[in-house]
């Protein structure tokens, strides 16, 4: 009676794991009941092979588990038998789990489970905290949508080798049950298998959470591409008209507020008199010019203010920067390109990002300001699987000797500019804590741009420079 209760509750787990492994919604549909009425019948015919041979009534479950999934639902032969196998060997371990909960439970109480009436209290506590396990494992948030991992071609065989190590230590337990060293290294063996591969199994599902954040981001930054290119064209029209008029007024009105002073002045020459109001008149006009300019200024800072990364603080960050380059008549511009939130949360802290840019674009433009194309290019991207944060600028190219102290000591060729070379030190100290990499191209740079920095979110640490200098870096 002992085996037909545990050989029903086996084949149950069975069913429930493998029809969540195979994700497949027909088996859930049709097998509620069915479930009951095969774990019996398969339970009552393991029952009597068992009497012929005392192992093959696990390969008599494993046959009949696999035929009766295969019948029911729509996936290939092998995937089916890769869930049969990895089901049945999460359901020892749930099996053994429980074994080991009820022992826990007759030497704490310290009850006599020899008697019959004690015995079959120990045999259906131990069923129903089987079922009660499986139930938990089945529910759990992280595993209940990522069962069907197990069965990814990347962790399928790594899943199937440790079940059916699993399986071959269950057979050595059941079998050598007498002696107690080989039992207990087999149950161990069996627990501590089930557990790795639950924690794999946790990991997979991680690093699917993680592609799926980063699937979501590609979507959305698309969408967004899409649509900014929308709005550029749009801006694109509207910028030609309005060059236009501009490149009209830029000539103009100038040489019309220099026609009106010269005119003003020959009037107050010619009547002293009228002296106070053509200093108004020539006043009122400087203003208006001027107030236009003010306007253009104003017009170009809205117009590149237009890229947000949703987090308070670094766009804070970056409004400053793009105000301080407009102050230096540098270009600068911004493209986020992915969720900053995203990578916030998942990998970086907030303050340690916010002093990457804010270290990383100040020496930009200390190295832009004083060059006769002056240009910044920040962008937040998505590269394969990781987040990459890249500025460009047209400024000047490292010295030898900052290039051979990058990272490594204090170190800057702009101290009446403010450079301390302590940001750079700092950015290092962030990338080793966070494992980033660092890649700085001399080489490569578009015709717009003399280099570029990288950082990657990469968990590699890399530290690539591409220089036409001569260097060791360490």
């Amino acid at each position: 009676m002992e085996y037909f209760f545990n050989k029903i509750v086996i084949v149950l787990s069975i069913f429930f794991i493998c029809s969540r492994i195979l994700n497949d919604s027909q088996i859930h549909k049709k097998m509620n009941i069915v479930y009951v009425i095969c774990s019996l019948m398969f339970s009552f015919i393991a029952m009597i092979f068992k009497k012929i041979n005392n192992q093959i009534d696990i390969v008599i479950i494993l046959i009949l588990c696999f035929f009766a999934i295969l019948i029911c639902s729509k996936k290939s032969i092998k995937k089916v038998f890769c869930s049969i196998i990895i089901s049945y060997t999460l359901a020892i371990g749930i099996n053994n789990l429980a074994l080991f909960s009820v022992s826990g439970i007759i030497a704490i109480l310290n009850i006599n489970y020899k008697s019959f009436e004690n015995l079959i209290i120990v045999i259906l506590t131990t069923s129903l905290i089987h079922l009660l396990y499986t139930f938990l494992l089945l529910k759990i948030k992280r595993f209940k949508s990522t069962f069907s991992l197990l069965l990814n071609d990347n962790f399928m065989n790594l899943a199937l080798i440790i079940s059916i190590t699993v399986l071959l230590s269950y057979i050595i337990m059941i079998n050598f049950n007498e002696n107690p060293t080989v039992f207990i290294m087999s149950f161990l063996f069996i627990i501590s298998f089930s557990a790795v591969l639950c924690v794999l199994w946790y990991k997979e599902t991680q690093n699917a959470y993680k592609m799926k954040l980063l699937n979501k981001d590609l979507d959305e930054a698309y969408n967004t591409i899409k649509s900014k290119d929308e709005y550029i064209d749009e801006l694109l029209a509207n910028n030609d008209n309005l060059a236009k008029i501009i490149h009209k007024d830029n000539k103009l009105i100038p040489s019309v507020e220099l026609a009106f002073k010269n005119f003003v002045l020959e009037i107050q020459n010619e009547y002293p008199e009228l002296s106070i109001d053509c200093d108004k008149h020539i006043s009122y006009i400087s203003t208006i010019s001027k107030e236009r300019m003010g306007i253009i200024y104003q017009t170009e800072l809205i117009k590149r203010n237009i890229e947000k990364t949703g987090i308070f603080s670094i766009d804070n960050l970056l409004n400053y920067m793009l105000t301080k380059s407009i102050n230096n008549n540098i270009i600068f511009c911004i493209a986020v390109n992915c969720n900053i939130k995203n990578l916030v949360f998942e990998i970086i802290d907030e303050e340690s990002l916010r002093t990457i840019i804010a270290d990383l674009i100040d020496n930009a433009i200390i190295s832009v300001k004083d060059s006769e194309v002056k240009k910044i290019l920040v962008t937040f991207n998505v590269v394969e699987n990781y987040y990459e944060f890249s500025i460009y600028d047209s400024g000047e190219l490292f010295c030898e000797e900052a290039l051979q102290s990058l990272g490594v000591t204090q170190y800057t060729s702009h101290q009446n500019e403010g450079g301390s070379g302590i940001g750079m030190i700092t950015l290092f100290e962030i990338l080793r804590k966070y494992s980033a990499s660092f890649v700085l191209d001399e080489v490569n740079a578009s015709d717009s741009f003399s280099k570029f920095i990288k950082i990657c979110f990469d968990n590699k640490m890399r530290f690539d420079i591409n220089t036409s200098k001569s260097i060791n870096v360490f």
